[in-house]
């Protein structure tokens, strides 16, 4: 939290691993009834990324209504956003 320049509650809520525990446990429920995620057993083949990752989305949208606020992050988030940015494109020139 410190090198992304996060302070307040905004950093409060992020630094903890409740938020994505929470989430990885509403997505293995609601995605238990998909049978053979890794393997198609018609066509012998593995199922195309893009299909689990429509699952995995599907089971976060129906959720999004039972999910809670990050408190402080009007203010934080464009510094959240800026920094995260400078990331990404200094590994893209790595």
């Amino acid at each position: 939290m410190h090198a992304l320049g996060l302070t307040g509650t905004f950093r409060n809520s992020l630094s903890n691993t409740n938020l994505i525990e929470s989430l990885i446990g509403v997505v293995k429920v609601k995605t238990r009834n998909v049978k053979n995620l890794d393997y198609h057993p018609k066509t012998n083949s593995k199922v195309p990324r893009d299909k689990a990752l429509r699952w995995v989305a599907t089971a976060i949208e129906s959720h999004r209504g039972k999910m809670r606020r990050l408190y402080g992050g009007k203010e934080q988030m464009n510094v959240l956003v800026s920094k995260l940015n400078t990331i990404d494109s200094a590994k893209q020139i790595a």
